[in-house]
C-alpha cells in the first residue's frame, strides 16, 4: 500500500536529514524508487562484541507513518539477547502504546541510534532470546566470546553490502556510496512534490 501524503512528506524530510546530517554509526537510504522501503546499516559500537562489524537492516514504512512505527529487522545475523534469529528487535519504541513507547515525534535516525545503543546495552529484563539472555546474565564471558565470533563470521565489512559510512577508505564504487548517491537523487525527486530541493548547507556528507 502506498504512503499517504503526510507519510511521503515526512519521509522526504527524514531522508534529507539522514543524508545531510547523519548520526554517528548509522546510515539509511531508499530501495529503488519506493520511499516505503529503506535499507540501513549500523556500525557495531566500539567496546562491544559487535565492534568492527557492519550490520544491515531493513525498514518498512507503514502508510500511516508517523502515527504508526516502521517495521525494522536485522538482515545480518547478530547474537544478542533482544534480537531473535529472524532479525526481530525487542525495543519499546518500535511498538505502539500501551505496550510500546512509539510517538510521532520519533524518526528513522533516532530509531537507528536507539538500536545501536541497545547493541551496546542489552536489556536483560526484556530478553527475546531466553538462552542468550541467560548467558548474558550468568556467563558474560561466554556471551561476549560467542557474540564476537558471530560478528566476525557474519558482519565483517567484506561480507556485508558495503563499507562503514564516512570512512576514508570507502571505495568510489562501493555499494554504500552508490546507495547514498541514489538516495540523494530520490530525495530530490520527493522534494519536487513541494517545489523545494534539499539544501546543501556545507554540513558533513558521506558521498565522495
Amino acid at each position: 500500500m502506498p504512503l499517504s501524503g503526510v507519510a511521503l512528506m515526512r519521509m522526504k524530510k527524514e531522508l534529507e536529514m539522514v543524508y545531510q546530517d547523519p548520526s554517528p554509526g548509522v546510515s539509511a537510504w531508499m530501495q529503488e524508487d519506493d520511499a516505503s522501503e529503506l535499507d540501513a546499516t549500523i556500525e557495531g559500537p566500539e567496546g562491544t562484541p559487535y565492534a568492527r562489524g557492519l550490520f544491515k537492516l531493513r525498514l518498512s514504512i507503514p502508510p500511516r507513518y508517523p502515527f504508526e512505527p516502521p517495521k525494522i529487522s536485522f538482515m545480518t545475523p547478530i547474537y544478542h539477547p533482544n534480537i531473535d534469529s529472524a532479525g526481530r528487535i525487542c525495543l519499546d519504541i518500535l511498538n505502539l502504546p500501551p505496550k510500546g513507547a512509539w510517538t510521532p515525534s520519533l524518526n528513522i535516525s533516532t530509531l537507528l541510534t536507539s538500536i545501536r545503543l541497545l547493541m551496546s546495552e542489552p536489556n536483560a529484563e526484556d530478553g527475546l532470546m531466553a538462552d542468550i539472555t541467560h548467558e548474558y546474565v550468568h556467563d558474560p564471558a561466554a556471551f561476549e566470546s560467542k557474540a564476537r565470533e558471530h560478528t566476525q563470521r557474519h558482519a565483517a565489512p567484506s561480507k556485508s553490502t558495503g563499507e562503514p559510512s564516512c570512512d576514508s577508505n570507502v571505495s568510489r564504487s562501493s555499494p554504500l556510496r552508490d546507495s547514498l548517491i541514489t538516495t540523494t537523487s530520490k530525495v530530490s525527486e520527493l522534494s519536487s512534490l513541494d517545489g523545494r530541493s534539499p539544501k546543501d548547507d556545507g554540513k558533513r556528507q558521506c558521498v565522495r
